[in-house]
């Protein structure tokens, strides 16, 4: 969502690490509020990130069996 939204927004710093410190410590889901232009006037637009489950797994992953989708 944010490499969508931050390019859009213009974030300061103090925003961009609100968003990162909500992702990182796994707070669930989050709204992010940016400027839109709609039939030519400025507007507001929210983006929702919905829940987002990230998995670290140390060490090596190795197929064992070939699946065709």
């Amino acid at each position: 969502m944010m490499r969508f939204v931050q390019p859009r927004a213009s974030c300061d710093e103090t925003q961009t690490n609100a968003v990162w410190s909500h992702y990182w410590s796994g707070r669930g889901s989050m709204d992010v509020e940016v400027p839109v232009i709609k039939n030519g006037s400025f507007a507001r637009e929210t983006f929702s990130a919905g829940e987002i489950w990230e998995y670290l797994i140390e060490g090596r992953l190795e197929l064992e069996e070939n699946h065709v989708a």
